[in-house]
C-alpha cells in the first residue's frame, strides 16, 4: 500500500474523512460504504450486548416478564455478538481493499487513451467490482443478525438498531452502486454486452442478490417506523 495512502487501521477517523474529502478517489465510494458496515456491526454488537445483559438478569431472578419481543437469550446474543465483532473487522479491511482497487482503477484512468489505457481500465473494473461485490456479501451476511436484534430490541435500544440497519442499507446500496458503475465501465471501454455476462456472470448476478437485499433492508426499516414516532394522539 502506498505511504500516502490512509487506512482504518492506521489513520485517526478525522484523518480518514480528511482524505475522504479531498479530489483523490482513495478512499472513495466503495470504502465509505464499508466503514457503513462497520458501523452497523458495531451497533449491532452494541445492541446484542445489551440484550445478553438483559437475559442474564431475567434467568438470575426467574422472571416471567412477556412482551411483543423476541429475546435473544443469552448464548445467542454472545454468539450474536461474536460474529458483528468479527464483521466488524472484516468491514474495514475491505474499506481499505476497496481504496487499493479505486486507486489502482484511477490509476488506469490517467493513462493516455488508446487500446492500452483501455484494456488496463478494463482490468481495474473487474478487481474493483469484485472488491465490491465482496463488500456487498459481508453486509448480506449480517442481515439475519440485524434482523435479530430488530426484533428483539426494547423501545430503549430501537433507535440504535434503527441506525444499525440504516448503515447497512447504505453499505450494501454503496456496493451495489459501486459493482454496477464498475462493469459498466468494461463495456465503456471496449467490452460488449456479452462479454461481460460470459466472462463475469457471477459478477452480474451479484447485483440482483444486492437488490433483493436492499428490498429487505427497506421491509425491516419498515417494520421499525411506527416504534420511532411517538403515538398519535
Amino acid at each position: 500500500m502506498a505511504d500516502d495512502m490512509v487506512t482504518t487501521r492506521d489513520s485517526s477517523l478525522t484523518d480518514w474523512l480528511d482524505r475522504l474529502a479531498g479530489s483523490n478517489g482513495d478512499p472513495g465510494g466503495g470504502a465509505a460504504a464499508g466503514l457503513m458496515l462497520a458501523v452497523s456491526a458495531a451497533l449491532t454488537s452494541m445492541v446484542a450486548g445489551y440484550e445478553g445483559r438483559t437475559a442474564e438478569r431475567r434467568a438470575s431472578s426467574g422472571s416471567g416478564e412477556r412482551d411483543q419481543r423476541i429475546p435473544l437469550g443469552v448464548r445467542r446474543a454472545e454468539r450474536l455478538r461474536e460474529r458483528a465483532v468479527e464483521r466488524r473487522h472484516a468491514a474495514l479491511e475491505a474499506a481499505d481493499a476497496d481504496a487499493v482497487a479505486s486507486r489502482q482503477l484511477g490509476t488506469a484512468l490517467r493513462m493516455r487513451s488508446g487500446a492500452d489505457r483501455d484494456a488496463a481500465v478494463r482490468d481495474a473494473s473487474v478487481a474493483a467490482t469484485e472488491s465490491s461485490v465482496a463488500l456487498g456479501d459481508l453486509v448480506l451476511a449480517s442481515l439475519d443478525d440485524v434482523a435479530a436484534i430488530a426484533g428483539a430490541s426494547d423501545d430503549v435500544l430501537i433507535a440504535d438498531v434503527a441506525v444499525a440497519v440504516a448503515a447497512a442499507r447504505a453499505a450494501l446500496a454503496g456496493a451495489r452502486a459501486n459493482a454496477g458503475s464498475d462493469l459498466a465501465d468494461l463495456e465503456r471501454h471496449g467490452a460488449s454486452p456479452d462479454d461481460v455476462e460470459a466472462r463475469h456472470a457471477d459478477l452480474v448476478a451479484a447485483l440482483a442478490r444486492f437488490d433483493e437485499g436492499l428490498e429487505r433492508l427497506s421491509e425491516l426499516e419498515d417494520s421499525l417506523a411506527p416504534r420511532l414516532s411517538p403515538p398519535a394522539a
